[in-house]
């Protein structure tokens, strides 16, 4: 993630590391619906990724990638346990 930190230049990665990310962002995002259930099993894993992904700054890299529907699903998590 370090390199994406000082470069987020989408042309400096090939199509298979872009693929890898997406991945991954959908996999976090997808964590994040756990951030609903305090007394859940996955409650603290959820709480670790999400400070992970702020401190890296995810978001920049997602806006980056294009990945704009994962961004809302993200947001609609969000929304969902401020309500």
């Amino acid at each position: 993630m370090h390199f994406l930190q000082t470069n987020r230049s989408k042309t400096e990665l090939s199509h298979y590391a872009i693929d890898l990310l997406q991945e991954l962002f959908q996999l976090i995002v997808e964590a994040f619906q756990h951030l609903t259930h305090p007394s859940g099993p996955y409650y603290k894993k959820a709480v670790s990724i999400l400070n992970t992904a702020a401190m890296v700054r995810s978001c920049l890299v997602m806006l980056d990638l294009g990945v704009d529907q994962l961004i809302l699903d993200m947001f609609q998590h969000f929304l969902t346990i401020v309500r």
